[in-house]
C-alpha cells in the first residue's frame, strides 16, 4: 500500500509540473499575440496618417506645377512685350520666346492652350547691383539675347548706401561696349536705406544717371514702381529720363507717361522655365 501511495503522489506531481508547463507556454503564446496584436493595431492608426500625408504632398506638386504653367492676364491693348530676367531665370529657349495667352487672356506655357501668340521684343537683364555685385548670369543672358535678336536692355540694382559713382563704374565696367540696337542703360531704384533722406537718394541717382549718360552717350531709363516714383523721386528725374513703370496691377500706372509698364512678377513665358517679369512696351 505504501509503494502503491508514493507511485500515485509521483505521478500526481508529474501532472502537476505537465499542466504548469503546459500553462507557460500558452502564456508565451498569449504574450506573442498580443505583442502582434499591438503592432497590427499601431499600423492601422499610422496607414491613414501616411496616407493623407501622401495625398497633400500631391496636391502641393500638382499646384506647383500649374504655378508655373499659368501666370497673371495681360493688360487689353496693342503693345510689344519684354521680359526680365536674372540669375534666377536658367535654361532659356532663346529661340522662341513667346507671350502666349489662353482664352482667358492669362499667359500660359502650352502652345495647345494658345488663344493668341506674340514674340517677345526686348529682353531686359541685370547686370550689376551696388558697388561691386554681378549677376552669375548676365555675360550668358547678354550674349545669347543678341544672337538671338532680341532688343536687349542690360540694369543695374541702386543701392542707396553705397556711392553712386562707384556703382557707375561697376555697371560699365561690366556691361561694355552698346550696340545701335541695344536699348539704353537703366537703373532699378526701388529701395532706400533706413536714414537716407530724399534729398540724398536723389542726389546719388542723378549722379549715377549722369555718369552713365557721359560714358555712353545715351539717355538711361529709370526703372520704378509707381509708388516709390511719387513718394521717392523728384519731377526732374520723372521729366527728363525714360521711365520703365513696375505696377502689378490690370490697371495703367498712375504715372502717366511710362515707356515700359512692368504688370507681373509672375508671368508664364514660352521658353522660359520658371516664372518672371512681364513688361508691355509702348509703339
Amino acid at each position: 500500500m505504501v509503494k502503491t501511495s508514493s507511485k500515485i503522489e509521483r505521478q500526481k506531481n508529474k501532472n502537476v509540473a505537465k499542466s504548469a508547463r503546459q500553462a507557460i507556454k500558452r502564456g508565451k503564446k498569449s504574450s506573442k499575440k498580443h505583442k502582434k496584436n499591438r503592432t497590427i493595431s499601431f499600423w492601422w492608426i499610422l496607414s491613414p496618417v501616411l496616407v493623407c500625408i501622401c495625398i497633400s504632398l500631391g496636391i502641393a506638386v500638382v499646384m506647383m506645377c500649374r504655378d508655373t504653367e499659368r501666370g497673371a492676364a495681360v493688360p487689353k491693348g496693342s503693345y510689344d512685350y519684354a521680359v526680365d530676367i536674372s540669375k534666377y531665370q536658367k535654361d532659356v529657349n532663346w529661340d522662341s520666346l513667346m507671350v502666349v495667352t489662353d482664352a482667358a487672356g492669362r499667359t500660359v506655357r502650352s502652345i495647345e492652350k494658345a488663344a493668341s501668340i506674340h514674340r517677345v521684343r526686348y529682353v531686359m537683364i541685370k547686370a550689376t547691383e551696388g558697388e561691386r555685385h554681378v549677376d552669375r548670369l548676365f555675360g550668358e543672358h547678354w550674349e545669347k539675347s543678341a544672337a538671338a535678336g532680341y532688343g536687349r536692355g542690360a540694369y543695374h540694382f541702386f543701392r542707396s548706401s553705397k556711392p553712386a559713382e562707384s556703382q557707375a563704374l561697376n555697371f560699365i565696367r561690366t556691361v561694355g561696349p552698346l550696340r545701335h540696337s541695344d536699348l539704353a542703360p537703366i537703373l532699378d531704384v526701388e529701395t532706400v536705406h533706413r536714414g537716407c533722406s530724399r534729398v540724398q537718394l536723389n542726389a546719388g541717382v542723378r549722379m549715377w544717371l549722369e555718369t552713365v549718360e557721359k560714358h555712353y552717350k545715351r539717355r538711361p531709363i529709370v526703372y520704378t514702381s509707381d509708388s516709390f516714383l511719387k513718394d521717392w523721386l523728384d519731377e526732374e528725374i520723372s521729366e527728363n529720363y525714360p521711365i520703365w513703370i513696375a505696377r502689378y496691377s490690370d490697371r495703367e500706372p498712375q504715372f502717366n507717361d511710362w515707356v515700359f509698364w512692368q504688370f507681373t512678377d509672375k508671368a508664364a513665358v514660352f521658353g522660359i522655365p520658371s516664372p518672371c517679369d512681364l513688361s508691355v512696351v509702348r509703339h
